[in-house]
């Protein structure tokens, strides 16, 4: 009799029962973390909410955004809880029991488990690059109107240009394509400062910008900076850049896909500066994150897979759940590590990944050993 190989899409009856239990769980625990931290939300700004949005849509907008900006968050607890609420139901039942006595691996069974989870963590790197940029937008445009961002002062921010100059600044505001009171360090002899640099297409001069009320300081035969001139209107002729690549260093690493911040990253990659730290630490947070969904089931499974007469349901959740939260702060000091240069990027957030991953993998591996 000829042996049909099994493909990886081809489930059993019990596989797609499994799939499809784990699929509603993570689904309804996801929705019931987040609308209990919405109500909580509100409740505690109650004030804000009703002075900073107009109407009830922009409210829900806001939320939205904000459940985008949450999900590499919320969503790896979710499966933590679903794997371990899934399991212990099915051992209670004694549909786990049932399937390891007619023969079934572990690892089989963890199967469909498996492929939901590298989907979640799929479906997290299409919110990263297509959704999240533009909710953590739309959320820094909603908190700097309100009074209490108001009073906040913006921190500079710099770019290196083509030229090899510098550029210091303020504020980027993409829509209108200007730059809000900045400083071109065109040398360390040759300083300028701009309320305003305009960078839509229609306010070239042949290809370069006009900045608006800008101050020229020049150094001295003492070696001192002093204004030589002012200018209502001035195009800054030298000032040579990219106009695509400019765009997207002028956006904050945060608010950039992973495509624009693996180009940014191409391009610091030989740079000390702090934005190149901040940049490819955001990065490479992006690109692991995800990996928490699957992480969390071959963490959990080893322990909720073993068969015991009384199940330690509150201590299983207890642990996990504080545990998944411990490594989440690890890798968020691991973040401000390298985004401080104090420890390159890759190593800080690399190492507790490659540990933890290398432990829970050998683990989930070995459970029909």
């Amino acid at each position: 009799m000829k042996e049909i190989q099994k493909k990886w899409y081809d489930f059993t009856i019990v596989e797609r029962y499994f799939l499809k239990s784990y699929a509603i769980t993570t689904v309804a625990i996801l929705l019931a973390i987040f609308g209990l931290y919405v109500v909580i939300d509100m409740m505690a700004n109650i004030r804000g909410v009703i002075h900073d949005f107009d109407s009830v849509k922009q409210t829900i907008v806001y939320y939205v955004a904000t459940f985008s900006k949450r999900l590499d968050v919320l969503l790896p607890f979710s499966c933590l809880i679903a794997t371990i609420r899934c399991l212990f139901h099915f051992q209670s039942r004694g549909e786990l029991v049932a399937m390891l006595a007619s023969g079934s691996a572990k690892r089989d069974l963890m199967r469909p488990f498996v492929l939901f989870t590298t989907a979640a963590a799929l479906f997290l790197y299409m919110n990263s690059q297509f959704i999240m940029p533009s909710s953590v937008r739309y959320i820094e445009k909603c908190q700097s109107a309100s009074k209490k961002s108001a009073k906040s002062l913006e921190m500079p921010r710099e770019v290196m240009l083509d030229d090899g100059s510098k550029i210091i600044y303020t504020r980027y505001l993409p829509k209108e394509e200007i730059v809000e009171d900045l400083f071109w360090v065109r040398s360390p002899d040759e300083i300028y400062h701009a309320k305003r640099l305009l960078l839509a297409e229609a306010q070239l001069t042949e290809g370069f910008p006009t900045g608006k009320w800008v101050d020229a300081m020049k150094r001295n035969s003492t070696g001192a900076l002093e204004k030589v001139a002012s200018y209502e209107s001035f195009t800054f002729h030298g000032m040579h850049f990219n106009k695509s690549s400019l765009k997207s260093s002028l956006i904050p690493p945060k608010e950039q896909s992973l495509l624009q911040l693996m180009k940014q990253s191409l391009l610091l990659a030989t740079s000390t500066s702090t934005k190149a730290s901040e940049t490819i630490s955001v990065l490479i947070y992006r690109l692991t994150t995800p990996w928490m969904c699957l992480l969390a089931l071959i963490a959990c499974a080893p322990f909720c897979l073993t068969i015991q007469r009384t199940v330690p349901l509150f201590m299983t959740y207890l642990i996990a759940i504080s545990a998944l939260f411990c490594f989440h702060v690890v890798i968020e000091a691991a973040f401000i590590l390298g985004k401080s240069q104090v420890v390159s990027p890759i190593i800080a957030i690399g190492l507790p990944w490659i540990a933890v991953s290398y432990y829970f993998t050998k683990k989930f591996l070995e459970l029909d050993a």
